[in-house]
């Protein structure tokens, strides 16, 4: 099976690939939402932090997401 020829050229000035890593999370503009955060304590002595946004109704839907 043939290899694909390498067709990625960085932008100019990110030749490195360190400064592509960096450039994302420093420079990128964000969109900030506004949340509501509520922590939970658990009995180990750890938390889990939920961030919740939009409408708070009982048939509102939600997602769980796990970073870690």
């Amino acid at each position: 099976m043939a290899l694909a020829p390498n067709r990625f050229t960085p932008a100019f000035g990110l030749s490195n690939p360190h400064l592509q890593t960096l450039w994302g999370p420093l420079w990128r503009k964000t969109t900030h939402i506004e949340r509501t955060r509520e922590r939970l304590w658990l009995e180990d002595g750890d938390f889990l932090d939920l961030d919740w946004h939009g409408p708070h109704t009982a048939n509102a839907p939600w997602c769980w997401c796990c970073t870690g």
